[in-house]
């Protein structure tokens, strides 16, 4: 083995999988496609279940979380695929996940001393019940983000793939329950796609942690976090304001 597949402790590098171009397309469209699958086949029976208040309700909560989410990582999972060690690139994912829980903590404070404002601003008052959701709806949806950009540098792409399945079937399994029992107000379509992430981070993130546990722990440093928040802070500062008002001009409406 050469001496630059090995890192502290002689721990080697995670493998990457040896497949074809068309192998990983086939792989992610698989697990999307049999996704979207699901989600169709799936309305007919939510649309029956939920009224169109708490369809509206539910997507204004997505939206919001949706726009804040983007930046949950300021934009530093993208510099994960750039280095060529995987060691300097574990920490840069340790630096994305550190930056989700600041992100995540700085949202609680507006949603604990703003929430029926907040309602009242977004003209829905039923609303109110939920919001204190969206601290976790950005921390999940951020981690997910830092998870894929690792598990795309190791090229295990089944692991999204059934990831994306387990989103998917979570969600709307928990949306159909929710809506037979009766769950008050929009609550079950806004608690299965909670979730939904959930079940997805935890099962991409479990394979991660199952392959690659040995050399996370051998090569990660907070001190090192430092490093790339300094080499790479061109992604907060120029992409992160691209990609909010991307997302905003999306959502917004």
């Amino acid at each position: 083995m050469k001496n630059s597949d090995l890192s502290n402790g002689d721990v080697p590098s995670p493998v990457k999988k040896k497949t074809s171009f068309a192998s990983d397309v086939l792989t992610l469209v698989g697990g999307t496609t049999f996704a979207q699958v699901v989600t169709i086949l799936a309305s007919p029976i939510l649309t029956r279940l939920y009224t169109p208040e708490e369809f509206g309700a539910w997507a204004l909560l997505i939206s919001i979380t949706t726009i804040v989410g983007i930046i949950a990582c300021m934009r530093y999972e993208f510099s994960i695929m750039l280095p060529e060690s995987d060691e300097e690139a574990i920490n840069l994912l340790g630096l994305s996940l550190s930056i989700v829980l600041i992100i995540t903590s700085i949202s609680i404070l507006p949603i604990y001393f703003f929430k029926n404002e907040i309602a009242l601003m977004l003209n829905s008052p039923q609303l109110g019940d939920y919001l204190w959701m969206i601290p976790i709806f950005i921390f999940v949806n951020g981690t997910f983000q830092a998870l894929n950009y690792w598990n795309s540098r190791t090229k295990h792409f089944k692991r999204l793939s059934f990831a994306q399945v387990s989103r998917s079937l979570s969600t709307t399994g928990t949306q159909i329950l929710s809506g037979l029992i009766r769950y008050p107000l929009s609550g079950g379509l806004i608690v299965g796609s909670l979730v939904g992430y959930i079940v997805s981070t935890l099962t991409l993130g479990g394979q991660i942690w199952r392959d690659d546990k040995n050399f996370i722990l051998s090569n990660l440093h907070p001190q090192k976090f430092v490093q790339g928040l300094k080499r790479y802070k061109k992604f907060p500062l120029i992409d992160t304001w691209s990609a909010l008002l991307n997302s905003i001009s999306w959502q917004l409406p």
